[in-house]
């Protein structure tokens, strides 16, 4: 029975393990109660096991003779396995903890710990701990320990001080016994003088017992060394530990791989929210850039296994990284292993090298756009279009009411795409070598084979993947790269949010309860408002990035968001960055930023607005359906599809139409600081480029997210490694939009679902 509880402890230890998984390393450490971090949490308090987040390993040895040392094996910070021995006492221990990391300043925690060769449920050690960091520089802590045993049980109050600079800390702790019939304390300090070099003391037992740590980090692998005992030294004790951190701080030393190997299997997103994904844009970026500035890298090496790279924002983003690299002497080598889309092989292109499977199509063919107009099918089934817009410029409804392109559209459109073109031929000639008439020429002439294009020198060798593995990829020196971000050291860490908003901007009445907050098809006041209020009020968030996407739609919603991106931006600074389009409403949301970055192929502008309704009746009529109706009111039906407009009613139409483009560009002219006369010549439903609107002023940058963080961090005077960056909508905030959601609903919220809401999310 012994045996299977023991079982049982380890399946729920491993567990635990994996709810907050974290490095750590068991031995002697200078911390306390208030100090502890990620993997000091087993020793001090629970409760630390939520002040961090990554996967690792660790090794540890404590010894005072031949006789008296302890042997410690970890995985995360959450589970430990000590080995003891003392004479001939033996005693092989399993730790675990679990913690719940708030979006408050709070932590709680809970640990357990047990002999596994005399396991007894009576006998377990149970742990409780609060942490609470009021301020980046200051800590409070409170434990229980020794829960089950009476007589041993004890209180812990501590307190964490950071008084100059994060790298100095001092702490105390206050000790009680179960009848708090007597007092101990402990006092301690922590110095990181270098990036990966710490010193810790700590003083205890009335001051008569000391703890000494020194800690060095390389890359990932930290080696700790501690001196434990009395300060008469009767009696020391020595340790030596090894952790390896997949979420590493900044290091001594960093010892890169000469090559990192990337290898894509699925479409590189620019809206996603997953922070440690290398499919997330944003994070390959930014772990591109952080590859630059590796002095040992020679070679990146990227190859694409499918269609990676589908529109054209992540190629000028991934381009322009590229040229990064290169300018740091690294050598970027490319292997397209099938036909895929003509940005894979641009992409590819903006490398150093290009190598290609046998028979692989380069379909390299230029940009376009070929559009479809309804009129001769309307008049064939008699549906009418009643409308008003902007200008001819706003072209949404042209496939209504044209056959064709109209002389406005095309050239905005002409004028849209050469600057989509632009960048295919100075990939070309800034990565192949080639004159710009020669790669006008190979465009026109595009797609091709991979022989013929490795002749025209567009692919620089062909192989089969084995053969390019051989050349490129040798087996023990390339390292696959993963993406990686510092854990900050800072107990409270500010956080800079990125927010992503994708797709048409709808109301959220038409969407079903769980779409309208979740949907990443859609943006609509009910999915990104809660947000931008939410971090509004967030004490940790110190600045907003906010990511749009969409090419407009509901003009209301639309300036329902404006305000809440207004009234955040009064509280924090709140940047704007474009992705492949943000026109229309799209770019109602964008001027609201402080600043706004956009790609020099982002589609914006379409300042302006239009209104339309489909008029079904003439083809009820050939259908042998007739309708009648009652009316009080001359325009109530404006807005059915059974009724034609007379001109007075057509006149309404345009009146309200005309009246809130009059409001979009007065908008416009207040958040762009323009003449009121400009943004009309600018508006009525014109398109820019990026590199166009940055010239009208309609941008004040090019640049994707990562330079809009870059740009914050300057403003905020933050380095990378002293805040968090969390992307929005997460799991916890979708939690806390369905509980507002449900408790303000006409279904009554149980009191339990509020006060869960509110401890959670206040």
């Amino acid at each position: 029975m012994t045996r299977w509880c023991g079982a049982a402890l380890v399946f729920l230890a491993s567990l635990l393990a994996f709810v907050t998984v974290n490095p750590l390393s068991g031995q002697d450490l200078a911390a306390s109660a208030a100090t502890a971090e990620g993997y000091e949490g087993l020793q001090y308090n629970p409760a630390a096991l939520a002040a961090g987040r990554s996967l690792g390993a660790g090794f540890g040895t404590i010894f005072a003779d031949s006789d008296t040392f302890s042997l410690s094996a970890t995985l995360t910070d959450s589970l430990r396995l000590d080995y003891q021995r003392d004479g001939a006492e033996e005693e092989l221990s399993l730790a675990c903890g679990l913690a719940f990391p708030r979006e408050s300043a709070f932590h709680l925690g809970v640990s357990a710990a047990a002999d596994l060769f005399d396991f007894q449920w009576s006998q377990v050690d149970l742990g409780t701990g609060l942490l609470w960091y009021p301020h980046r520089y200051l800590a409070f802590a409170a434990t229980q320990e020794h829960l089950l045993d009476t007589p041993s049980r004890r209180y812990v109050f501590g307190i964490g001080l950071r008084p100059l600079t994060d790298r100095l800390t001092l702490f105390g702790d206050v000790i009680f016994p179960h009848n708090f019939s007597s007092m101990d304390t402990a006092l301690g300090i922590r110095v990181e003088p270098l990036d990966g070099q710490r010193v810790g003391f700590r003083m205890e037992n009335g001051f008569q017992d000391f703890v000494a740590v020194m800690s060095l980090t390389a890359n990932a692998l930290s080696l700790d060394l501690s001196a434990a005992g009395d300060l008469d030294f009767n009696e020391v004790r020595f340790g030596a530990g090894l952790r390896y951190d997949l979420l590493p701080s900044p290091s001594v030393l960093e010892f890169s791989p000469k090559v990192y190997h990337i290898p894509f299997s699925k479409p590189i997103d620019p809206t996603s929210g997953q922070r440690d994904s290398l499919y997330n844009l944003d994070s390959l970026v930014t772990s591109l850039y952080r590859l630059a500035e590796q002095p040992r890298l020679e070679t990146l090496v990227l190859s694409f296994e499918a269609t990676t790279v589908l529109s054209i924002d992540v190629l000028e983003e991934l381009v322009e990284v590229f040229a990064y690299l290169k300018s740091r002497g690294k050598r970027i080598v490319t292997y397209l292993d099938s036909s895929y889309s003509e940005f894979d092989y641009l992409t590819a292109a903006a490398g150093t090298t290009v190598v290609a499977s046998p028979y692989t199509l380069i379909p390299l063919v230029g940009v376009g756009t070929r559009q479809l107009y309804f009129k001769r099918l309307f008049e064939e089934l008699g549906i009418e279009v009643e409308y008003a817009r902007s200008s001819d410029y706003k072209s949404a409804l042209d496939r209504f009411l044209r056959e064709n392109l109209s002389e406005e559209n095309r050239r905005q459109l002409e004028e849209y795409l050469l600057s989509s073109y632009e960048l295919i031929l100075d990939i070309l000639v800034s990565s192949r070598g080639l004159s710009r008439e020669r790669a006008v020429e190979l465009v026109d002439g595009g797609p091709y084979w991979c022989e013929e294009a490795a002749e025209l020198g567009l692919v620089d060798e062909v192989a089969y993947y084995q053969e390019f593995e051989e050349t490129y990829l040798e087996e023990g020196t390339v390292a696959r790269l993963g993406y990686r971000e510092y854990r900050p050291r800072n107990w409270r860490s500010p956080q800079i949010a990125v927010v992503k908003a994708s797709g048409p901007i709808i109301s959220s009445q038409v969407l079903g309860p769980w779409d309208r907050l979740s949907s990443r098809s859609y943006i609509t006041d009910k999915n990104l408002i809660p947000v931008l209020k939410h971090l509004q009020e967030d004490a940790l968030t110190r600045a907003v990035v906010l990511y749009i996407d969409s090419g407009g739609g509901d003009g209301m919603v639309s300036d329902k968001i404006w305000k809440a991106i207004v009234e955040l931006k009064e509280e924090k600074p709140v940047v704007v960055v474009m992705g492949r389009l943000a026109a229309s409403g799209g770019y109602y949301l964008a001027m609201a930023g402080e600043r706004v970055f956009a790609r020099r192929t982002a589609l914006t502008g379409s300042i302006g607005s239009y209104t339309y309704k489909l008029v079904i009746a003439e083809l009820l009529e050939r259908l042998g359906v007739t309708t009648d109706s009652i009316q009080f009111g001359k325009n109530v039906e404006l807005y059915s599809p059974f009724a034609q407009l007379n001109e007075e009613q057509r006149q309404k139409l345009r009146d309200l139409n005309d009246s809130f483009t009059a409001h979009f560009y007065r908008r416009v002219a207040e958040s762009r600081a323009l003449p009121y006369e400009t943004v009309e010549e600018l508006g009525a439903g014109r398109i820019y480029s990026g590199e166009r609107a940055l010239e009208l002023d309609l941008i004040d940058e090019l640049g994707g997210v990562y330079l809009a963080i870059k740009y914050l961090e300057e403003e905020l005077d933050l380095s990378e490694e002293e805040y968090r960056l969390r992307y929005y909508p997460d799991w916890s905030m979708l939690l806390r939009m369905a509980l507002e959601e449900l408790e303000g609903s006409n279904l009554s919220a149980p009191r339990a679902y509020r006060l869960l809401s509110r401890f959670l999310f206040r």
